[in-house]
């Protein structure tokens, strides 16, 4: 959309409706676009666990790899160490662009630096392959690098390389 295009949406008046299966909104009443597109209200706090779980099926290992002044983000100089998320998923692409909606908009962003999903490479044949691996690599970057929590690893792009190269053996290898 242009920009004139976006001003002339902000001039309409909007209604803002319930979602199926959702919290009922308060008003079902034209108000300016200005305001009914303001920053959403805080939503209710959950009486229960949340999870999710993903299909059964082929998958593909992934590192992401943290872009912005990640000093800034650690409070320290990293030198020449790089923020990596590892992982696997159906869609590492996907995956990515899910880690990046969680961030507000500015300088960090994730991006796919390794994975397996390409044209010539069939993806693992099961979500256990795909674990294999990545219990794989996050064990060497605990041992090479630093864990910042999880999947979260702070660890020299050579680290990487090897934790990736150990990785992607590793699920291509698991047996049962």
């Amino acid at each position: 959309m242009s920009a004139n295009e976006v001003q002339n949406l902000l001039k309409l008046d909007l209604v803002e409706v319930p979602v199926y299966g959702q919290v009922p909104v308060d008003s079902i009443l034209p108000q300016p676009a200005k305001k009914a597109l303001r920053p959403s209200k805080p939503g209710p706090v959950s009486q229960s666990g949340y999870t999710v779980r993903e299909a059964e099926g082929p998958k593909h290992l992934y590192i992401l790899r943290m872009g912005g002044p990640i000093h800034a983000l650690l409070g320290e100089d990293p030198e020449e160490a790089l923020i990596v998320k590892v992982g696997f998923s159906r869609s590492p692409e996907t995956r990515c662009d899910t880690h990046n909606k969680a961030l507000p908009a500015g300088t960090f962003r994730w991006t796919v630096w390794k994975t397996t999903f390409e044209p010539e490479r069939d993806p693992l044949p099961s979500s256990q392959h795909a674990i294999a691996g990545e219990d794989a690599m996050k064990t060497y970057l605990d041992a090479k690098g630093k864990s910042l929590g999880g999947e979260f690893f702070l660890a020299s792009p050579k680290a990487i390389k090897k934790a990736w190269k150990i990785g992607v053996e590793t699920a291509e290898n698991w047996k049962p």
